[in-house]
Formats: C-alpha cells, structure tokens, sequence
C-alpha cells in the first residue's frame, strides 16, 4: 500500500468516528456559532451551516436558529453524511478539536517550537524536520489516544501550514491515523 493510500482524508477521519462522536463534533459548532455569527470575520461558515442544514430539513433558516442546541443537533445529524456537506465536515471536526481538545494543539505547537496563542499559530516558522517528528512522536505517547489521531489526521487531511510537512513526519513515524480509529473504542 502506497503512502498516500494510507494518508487521512476529511471523509475517511469522518467515516472512522464514532455516532457519539459526530454528535460531540456537530454540538461543537453549533456551541461556537452564536460568538462566531456576532463577528462577520467568521460568520459566513456559520451561516452557510446553518442554511444549510435548515434547506435540507425543510425548516426555514430563522427558525431554525431558534431552535434549542439538541434540537439543532438532531437536524444536522440527520443530514451531515449527505454529499453536499463535506465541508461541514470538516467544519464540525475543527470545532470539535479547538472546543474540546485545544490541550492537543497547545502540546504539539510548544513540542515543535511554533509561536501560537492557545494553540492557534501565530508565526511564520517552520520548524525543522526533526522537531516535527519528536513533537509528534511526543504528542502521541502522552495524548489520548482518538482525539490525537483525529487531530493528526486533521492536519495531514487540511495540508494544515506551521508544522512542515507534517505527512512526512507522520509516515516516518509510522503512524497509522486510520489504524488508531478503527480499534474498537472502548466505553
């Protein structure tokens, strides 16, 4: 197999989660939204979802964004696997990841040395090769176990900028984002 066979995508991080999970990830944007709707720098995704998934619920948009979160999230589960909402994918899984694991962020950016605020890089830097594979190797030894692989597989599968070429590092390190999802999660 390929190295780029084994490389995450967006779908296939999506596809190896779990139902509680994609309830946790589509929760997440939902708990963002009213901060992210206020200011119009990051409110187009947020109303784009939101039509979005009203549209496709046959509820009118305004009235969607009355409903209560639960509700909001019930509506969207039924629609998030659909083709037209592969951006809300990985819209969902970003939210998921700096609502709910931001510590994984703030870990590998100080393991690697890039400049951030809360684990959201600031700099321009790229650290070398080496510190990518030991910040990496790092985080995966001390990190829990699905939500790293998920974070991981986020960066490769969004060809996230500020840690080099992270894919490599990955494959060097021989880890398997897909193998880590796909043992059985244990309640």
């Amino acid at each position: 197999m390929s190295d780029t066979a084994l490389q995450p995508t967006i779908d296939s991080l999506w596809s190896a989660c779990t139902p509680d999970e994609h309830r946790e990830m589509l929760e997440s944007v939902l708990r963002s939204a009213p901060v992210a709707l206020a200011n119009p720098e990051t409110a187009g995704p947020y109303e784009e979802f939101f039509d979005a998934v009203a549209a496709a619920n046959n509820v009118q948009s305004k009235a969607f964004r009355r409903y209560p979160v639960k509700q909001q999230r019930g509506f969207a589960v039924k629609v998030i696997d659909t083709p037209g909402f592969a951006r809300f994918r990985e819209f969902a899984i970003r939210d998921w990841l700096l609502l709910h694991h931001r510590p994984l962020l703030r870990q590998l950016c100080d393991a690697v040395g890039v400049a951030h605020e809360d684990g959201m890089i600031t700099g321009d830097a790229t650290p070398t090769t080496d510190k990518v594979r030991s910040g990496l190797a790092s985080l995966i030894a001390s990190a829990p176990a699905r939500p790293c692989a998920v974070y991981i597989g986020f960066l490769v599968a969004t060809e996230m900028s500020g840690f080099g070429d992270l894919a490599s590092a990955v494959t060097a390190e021989n880890y398997n984002v897909h193998g880590v999802l796909t043992r059985p999660v244990v309640a």
